[in-house]
């Protein structure tokens, strides 16, 4: 695991970053074309149609680039001003693009020489956390010597790969406070639609975040490799989900704040939306089981066989766990139908 350091101390890289990452962006028609192929990639950090965002410029004679191609899935990116280090998220996804840059409107930064540089090297991120009690530099600083290289230079942006990473990482912690996720901010303006004008195809919309989504994840995703709780196959986190095992619509705000007990892992390739579908359930003695009512034929079927050909305990049951098992059972009763 990498930490990358972000300075963020300038009145626009502030807007910025409460703009596009602590709020986020709405994952629109127009993000989702300047992404081109990208889309698939930032999938997984997109929550309830927010996507968030952030990104640097190439520096003078494109001095980041070897930096940033450094930078994999699970990565930690540690944002930092005002003498701390004030915010972590991780990510999911890198990517170079001048469009997007132009369309989060990050502006451009003056490199030397005066040429004007977009913020064109992107990370896609997820888990944002504000940081309820702020690491200062110097301690950060403390904490380091004699660790890898020693001191770091918190006013450049840098990729930390070698063993302060880990060291800076356990200083930054499992943060507590997540950020309050307010309503996303659209790239552009909405533009109002006359009700009768059925030409227009796209319309803006404000979405609601899911606020313990974030704590969910960091409990169930760790690093940059995670099992699947219900096929039991290890995928890049990336293509791994924080599912509910109770549906979120049907639990209440008490349950929806359980997060050790409500999210499991599920993948990306079927199982998330099989077991949302309620084709997957987990039984009353944690086997992975499988609905009659699923097709009989087909690529559907053929993932569903593997289950039935090769019996599995869901890693997420635990039996000493009432919430736990009580979340399941509601699932089998209430979403599943043999």
């Amino acid at each position: 695991m990498n930490v990358i350091i972000h300075p963020a101390a300038r009145a626009d890289a502030q807007a910025n970053l409460q703009r596009t990452v602590l709020s986020g962006v709405q994952f629109d028609s127009a993000l989702q074309e300047a992404l081109g192929d990208d889309s698939k990639f930032v999938a997984p950090a997109i929550d309830n149609g927010v996507l968030r965002l952030y990104g640097t410029n190439p520096g003078a004679k494109d001095g980041k680039r070897a930096k940033f191609a450094e930078i994999s899935p699970g990565d930690i990116v540690a944002f930092n001003w005002n003498g701390a280090f004030r915010a972590t998220a991780r990510v999911v996804h890198t990517l170079e693009s001048p469009a997007v840059a132009g369309l989060m409107h990050w502006g451009t930064f003056e490199v030397s020489g005066g040429a004007q540089q977009p913020f064109q090297l992107i990370y896609a991120l997820t888990d944002v956390v504000a940081l309820a009690r702020p690491v200062r530099y110097d301690t950060m600083q403390t904490r380091l010597l004699g660790v890898g290289s020693g001191k770091f230079d918190n006013q450049s942006w840098n990729v930390i790969t070698d063993a302060r990473a880990a060291a800076m990482a356990r200083e930054l912690g499992t943060p507590t406070t997540p950020v309050r996720t307010a309503a996303p901010v659209p790239v552009e303006a909405p533009t109002a639609v006359d009700d009768a004008d059925d030409t227009q195809t796209d319309i803006d919309r404000m979405a609601r975040a899911r606020r313990e989504q974030a704590r969910i994840r960091r409990h169930v995703v760790i690093g940059a490799q995670t099992e699947c709780a219900l096929c039991l196959r290890v995928y890049p986190s990336m293509f791994v989900w924080a599912a509910h095992i109770k549906p979120r619509s049907e639990c209440s705000d008490a349950e929806r704040n359980r997060v050790t007990d409500i999210g499991m892992a599920a993948c990306t390739f079927g199982c998330d939306q099989l077991y949302e579908q309620g084709l997957l359930t987990v039984n009353a003695s944690g086997l992975v089981i499988v609905a009659d009512r699923g097709p009989a034929t087909g690529a559907v079927a053929d993932y569903l066989r593997q289950f039935v050909d090769t019996p599995r305990v869901c890693r997420a049951w635990d039996p000493a766990n009432t919430h736990r098992v009580g979340f399941f059972a509601w699932h089998r009763t209430r979403a599943f139908t043999m």
